[in-house]
């Protein structure tokens, strides 16, 4: 290859040595021949100006080619290619899925994942991008405690796909994509037991359903859900988070995956979860579980892949932070939002120092106001900012507007989006 560039310029530089200083008399017996053609007189001026005019546009092409060559430049100079958008999409409480630009908010398309939702859903993780990002799941939203299938949707143009029909007589609340198979784990529960099945996404299956604990008694107080559920970047561990309302079932339990087979993790007390007492939000970094407990002051904690606790860290939020947790794509940080009906704020917390940073004070005792950042389900956007869904209560209500907001590294609100709904979850492309 190598070879053939320096053959390439020598052979330019020839042609460019023959145009700048070209043979004697080249010119003059152009002209001659013109002068004495006896068939074209009238031709005369017009063969001079055109063997002028050739050797003049030989002379400019080759040199500019010259100067290319001398600058080591491969040659004509493309246009850049524009920067991919980053889609944000969001899921509400009426089922209707919106995807925006994530940098000006306008929206790209909607669509209606499923018919009429209850009066107000929990906010659980109910989009969820697939392994190679082209389809966008979702779980529609038919029961207070969530969905009974799985919808598809063309992640770019919003085109509706299949519809997979999960186990019957359970109700699903959360599902995680494996980003190595592209199978999806929708965890739920029938009443007595917490579920989880196993779909292939490709053949629109249901492979495997298992019982991956049974739950105690039920209690008074009110109804717990899966709320969030995560693989492992190799696929072969699925974290999920169950609880909210009853402590003696809240918390973070897993299974490990061996095809169309789980391996539930075993608790210590029946009923308890393998982790108990957190997990209302989850993520992971690396192979540590990132999640924020269900205490009032609010701890983010932090377990080893056997569920043990290595710290907790208290963040100063008011109440819960009911699922606002965020690590960054180094692994080294996570961001928590304050729920706003207990006056929002946002804290960063250094996961490897446990050392707590407070970016966005929370307003004590009162919802937070309109500049504070605040929120339930987020996500975080390729320019570093956090895109969060602004709930007043602590559900998303199918008939009033809902608000996504994008808040930066500094806790500044920077734009905003209202739908005509709650959001109940949000995700975004890389």
């Amino acid at each position: 290859m190598i070879r053939d560039d320096e053959l390439l310029r020598a052979r330019i530089h020839e042609a460019l040595d023959g145009v700048q200083r070209p043979a004697p008399g080249l010119l003059r017996r152009c002209v001659a021949a013109a002068e004495h053609s006896s068939r074209a007189p009238r031709l005369r001026t017009v063969a001079i100006a055109a063997a002028l005019a050739a050797v003049a546009a030989a002379v400019v092409v080759l040199t500019l080619l010259q100067h290319s060559l001398s600058h080591g430049t491969p040659g004509p100079v493309q246009s850049p290619t524009p920067a991919p958008q980053q889609v944000l999409y969001t899921v509400d409480a009426g089922n209707d899925v919106v995807a925006l630009d994530a940098q000006s908010m306008r929206v790209l398309w909607r669509r209606s994942a499923g018919g009429a939702a209850p009066a107000a859903v929990t906010a659980t993780g109910l989009l969820k991008l697939s392994a190679d990002e082209r389809t966008l799941w979702v779980l529609p939203i038919s029961d207070p405690r969530g969905g009974t299938a799985l919808r598809a949707f063309d992640a770019r143009t919003g085109t509706p796909g299949v519809t997979i029909a999960l186990s019957g007589g359970a109700v699903y609340s959360t599902f995680a994509v494996d980003p190595r198979s592209g199978d999806i784990a929708a965890v739920g529960q029938d009443g007595t037991r917490i579920l989880v099945s196993l779909v292939d996404p490709r053949r629109a299956q249901v492979l495997s359903t298992t019982a991956t604990r049974q739950l105690p008694p039920r209690a008074p107080l009110g109804s717990d859900l899966a709320l969030d559920a995560v693989f492992t970047a190799d696929g072969s561990r699925l974290y999920y988070s169950y609880g909210f309302a009853n402590a003696d079932r809240s918390g973070v339990d897993w299974a490990d995956v061996s095809g169309a087979q789980l391996q539930p993790c075993r608790a210590q007390a029946a009923g308890a979860a393998c982790a108990p007492g957190v997990g209302v939000g989850l993520a992971l970094a690396g192979t540590t579980v990132v999640a924020s407990d269900t205490g009032n002051p609010a701890q983010l904690v932090t377990l080893g892949p056997d569920g043990a606790v290595r710290r907790r860290v208290a963040t100063g939020l008011v109440g819960d932070a009911e699922g606002g947790v965020v690590v960054s794509r180094d692994g080294t940080t996570a961001t928590v939002l304050g729920a706003c009906p207990n006056g929002g704020g946002v804290v960063r917390v250094d996961l490897a120092g446990g050392t707590a940073q407070p970016v966005a004070t929370p307003v004590s005792g009162a919802a937070a106001a309109p500049e504070t950042p605040c929120g339930v389900r987020a996500t975080l956007l390729a320019d570093g900012g956090i895109a969060v869904s602004r709930l007043d209560t602590g559900f998303a209500g199918a008939n009033s507007p809902g608000t996504v907001a994008v808040v930066d590294a500094t806790g500044r609100i920077l734009r905003q989006a209202t739908l005509p709904a709650g959001v109940v979850d949000l995700a975004a492309t890389p």
